[in-house]
């Protein structure tokens, strides 16, 4: 006997699908890896893009609110190729410490993003598109209070950055320290190319424990942005003093892509990257 069904009971099939497939061609990959994948390889349709209107903060949350990231692609989710290539850092940091009597945010990470500046700065106004996804799990709170404060569900929250064009790397660390530790908000002309998101920065982090968001533009401005930070916000790890979840580690993938935004472009980034990333492995052995 078969009966109709819709809404979100076909799609978790599908996305049950692709997990399984890409889990089959990569095992060692971590779980926040593989959703990070299949949502990092997603994009809004025609339709979904036709709802933004004029691109205004609104809008953009409510494309999220309906459509999440898009339509995913198996394809993308695989594979690179010469125009298009994918980096992924399955890593960890301890979001708080405990510093005399109190807990205070603990690590941030920093991961230098493997293109030459120079390089990047030859193709001039060959327009790129970069996409970060920010994968990770939290654990609930086990109390029943999750729904009273905005820290009390999450054990902690990881957001990411992207080094200003023109900034230097204290600068940047500086900025991100004191955004971590509350003092001051997102500031646009710190960040130098934060108009170029599609999301931005105030949205993608509203909620939840994946973000993703793509920056879009020439590649001369692009060709200074070659750091990128990973810093922890609050939640119930901090807020409970008790125990020592603080002394806690939390786990999570970065992947990051860079393609050039004509399909039909012959521009190869791909075999410079790996180059850098094949020069950088062998410094280490």
């Amino acid at each position: 006997q078969f009966a109709d069904f819709s809404d979100t009971s076909a799609a978790s099939a599908l996305a049950a699908q692709m997990a399984a497939e890409v889990y089959a061609e990569h095992q060692n990959y971590r779980a926040e890896t593989v959703r990070g994948l299949i949502v990092h390889s997603a994009q809004w349709t025609s339709a979904m893009r036709g709802r933004l209107g004029r691109s205004t903060m609104p809008e953009k949350v409510d494309v999220l609110r309906h459509y999440g990231y898009g339509v995913p692609d198996l394809g993308r989710a695989r594979n690179s190729a010469s125009n298009d290539v994918t980096l992924i850092a399955e890593a960890k940091l301890q979001p708080f410490r405990l510093d005399g009597g109190a807990v205070k945010m603990g690590e941030m990470a920093l991961h230098t993003l493997p293109w030459s500046p120079a390089e990047l700065a030859e193709l001039e106004n060959t327009q790129l598109e970069m996409r970060v996804t920010l994968s990770y799990f939290v654990e609930p709170n086990p109390s029943e209070r999750g729904h009273e404060l905005r820290y009390r569900y999450a054990s902690h929250g990881l957001r990411f950055d992207l080094k200003g064009r023109v900034e230097t790397e204290e600068h940047f660390r500086q900025r991100i320290n004191k955004i971590a530790r509350g003092e001051g908000g997102y500031s646009a002309a710190d960040a130098g190319a934060s108009a170029n998101w599609a999301i931005g920065p105030k949205i993608r982090q509203m909620a939840g424990s994946i973000y993703s968001d793509w920056w879009q533009g020439p590649a001369v401005e692009l060709a200074g942005c070659d750091g990128l930070i990973v810093y922890p916000t609050s939640g119930w790890w901090k807020e409970n003093r008790k125990l020592p979840y603080y002394e806690k580690e939390a786990n999570y993938t970065l992947i990051i892509s860079i393609r050039t935004v004509d399909p039909e472009s012959t521009v190869d980034i791909y075999t410079p990257i790996f180059n850098a990333i094949q020069a950088e492995i062998s410094n280490v052995t």
